[in-house]
């Protein structure tokens, strides 16, 4: 099941990423409180909403689960990337020193 839930939040020179991290975090921090999990607990016990809580944690923690596989595999994606680039980088700068050589070779001798 795809996640439908994203953090639509773009600030300039903050990566997408790391916008969302921070969210999910926030949520963590927050709904992860122990006097905010007591209220919602207390108040689903003398409501008598139990079942109505229960099904509501599942989704959540679900979610949660597929929010936090999504930004691992945003991450990983993003360090392959940039791996590759780094590679590709790399054989360039090779490849303009061996022209380079090739170049002053011809051309001085």
């Amino acid at each position: 099941m795809p996640v439908t839930r994203w953090a639509h939040i773009e600030y300039p020179g903050l990566p997408v990423e790391y916008v969302m991290e921070m969210v999910h975090k926030f949520y963590d921090e927050y709904y992860f409180r122990p006097k905010a999990a007591a209220r919602v607990v207390w108040k689903a016990i003398v409501n008598r909403d139990v079942p109505r809580l229960y099904v509501e944690a599942k989704s959540f923690m679900k979610l949660r689960s597929q929010r936090n596989k999504a930004s691992r595999k945003m991450k990983e994606e993003n360090a392959l990337k940039a791996q590759e680039i780094r590679q590709h980088e790399r054989v360039a700068k090779k490849a303009r020193r061996v022209l380079r050589c090739w170049f002053d070779r011809f051309t001085i001798g």
